[in-house]
């Protein structure tokens, strides 16, 4: 899928940047969001303005940006400063126009003549409108909606616009083989030295240990190579186990007396705890309130609470949000140096819990979890989001509705492919191996 075999670009009068102003669900979702945004600019003959990223960890540029400075406020993040955005964006031959320039230099004179598109269907248009009312200095007037769009039509509408906003865009917008073919540029996506840095700095605090001591991973050095050799030789040892709730109707205290109940075959003990990577949220500082995990409201919401509490308590399984908690490890984390020597994540704890939690299940020494090769007859598929649940739990699912597959959990998967050549490291991935398949990583 290199760059020659995109498809062509529209020629187009007009647009010189795109502005992904915000995108559905959550980071693994919204990555793909991005892929499919550039294969748009591509289309479109567009630059892509560096997306933002919200504190609470969704692509997201409301409350970031505002009159009249318009500069980008901490705590809101550029995308770039979490994903090597420039690397994945070569893939489709489309430039990046950092957020910082694009809302400080140009804005001003781009958005006045901008057009707001609203990549999803119908029944979304009043929520889209919403959302073009949050950018500032665009014209009120009426959104171009298209859910799969047509890149033919969306560039006549565009044509003669100094900028297009796509004020709102939802995932597997495109035909399916363009879809499929943003889609496998993911698998140049690497994320940034900085972020590994912040990783490896919470993995010694999970293990009970200070610093690393390490030399930090340079920005220069973010290949799969030189990052398995850094892993190999900086981190901890330990086991992750990854439990993705969201999309499971089974009570999750249920889940977790299965949990407890293997954690020995796993190798989980009181003296030795395995990460445990999940979307239900933790106990975190008031201040740094992790990202919405599991999604579950009324009964499912205690449920899960009372999961957690007793998974943390078998002091079998230890948690991120436990170590962000305590006293001085926030500050120490949050103000590792980032680019320029500023602190990028000084309270974007959602933001720093989703990539963390996903860069801690890559690097484990041994990783379990529920990978949708298990199939329906597995131990873990009841409890985990795949393609076993009829119906989503937290309401307005439809009866008889497929839940898809975890993306996070295919993404970690795939990460532990491409770092795992010759390190002895080793997936499993159902939570029983009884009839289920496992996977060297």
């Amino acid at each position: 899928f290199g760059a020659s075999r995109m498809p062509r670009r529209l020629e187009s009068r007009g647009p010189r940047h795109l502005v992904l102003w915000s995108a559905a669900e959550g980071m693994s979702s919204w990555l793909h969001v991005v892929a499919e945004a550039l294969q748009l600019c591509r289309h479109l003959n567009t630059s892509l303005v560096e997306p933002c990223v919200a504190p609470d960890g969704k692509l997201s540029c409301y409350g970031g940006i505002a009159p009249p400075r318009m500069l980008l406020r901490p705590p809101w993040l550029a995308l770039g400063e979490i994903i090597d955005l420039r690397r994945l964006a070569a893939h489709f031959g489309v430039p990046v126009t950092p957020a910082r320039t694009f809302w400080r230099d140009k804005a001003r004179l781009t958005l006045r003549g901008g057009i707001a598109l609203c990549l999803q269907g119908p029944p979304f248009s009043n929520f889209c409108a919403g959302k073009a009312r949050q950018v500032p200095l665009l014209p009120r007037g009426p959104i171009t909606s298209a859910y799969p769009w047509k890149p033919e039509a969306l560039a006549q509408a565009a044509q003669g616009r100094a900028v297009v906003v796509v004020v709102y865009m939802a995932r597997n917008g495109l035909a399916i083989s363009e879809r499929r073919a943003a889609h496998a540029a993911l698998r140049t996506l690497r994320y940034t030295a900085d972020m590994w840095q912040r990783a490896a700095l919470l993995a010694q605090r999970l293990r009970g240990g200070g610093s690393t001591g390490a030399p930090l991973l340079s920005a220069s050095a973010v290949t799969d190579k030189n990052i398995r050799s850094w892993v190999e030789q900086s981190w901890p040892r330990y086991t992750a186990v990854q439990w993705r709730h969201e999309g499971s109707s089974v009570s999750a205290t249920s889940c977790a007396r299965t949990m407890l109940q293997l954690a020995d075959g796993w190798g989980c003990t009181k003296g030795a705890p395995c990460v445990l990577v999940s979307d239900i949220m933790g106990s975190a500082a008031p201040r740094h309130r992790s990202h919405q995990g599991g999604f579950g409201q009324g009964a499912q919401l205690v449920s899960e609470k009372m999961a957690l509490r007793a998974l943390l308590s078998s002091r079998r399984f230890v948690k991120a949000e436990m170590v962000l908690a305590k006293a001085g490890d926030w500050a120490a984390i949050s103000t590792a140096p980032g680019p320029g020597g500023t602190a990028l994540l000084n309270s974007s704890s959602a933001t720093l819990l989703a990539v963390v939690d996903k860069l801690l299940a890559a690097a484990a020494t041994n990783l379990v979890t529920c990978h949708e090769s298990c199939g329906a007859a597995s131990t873990c598929a009841p409890c985990c989001r795949g393609p076993w649940d009829v119906a989503r739990a937290k309401g307005g699912g439809v009866a008889g509705a497929v839940v898809a597959p975890s993306l996070i959990v295919r993404e970690v998967v795939a990460m532990r492919r491409r770092l795992g050549d010759g390190t002895g490291r080793w997936t499993q991935l159902c939570w029983s191996t009884n009839g289920s398949r496992a996977a060297n990583g």
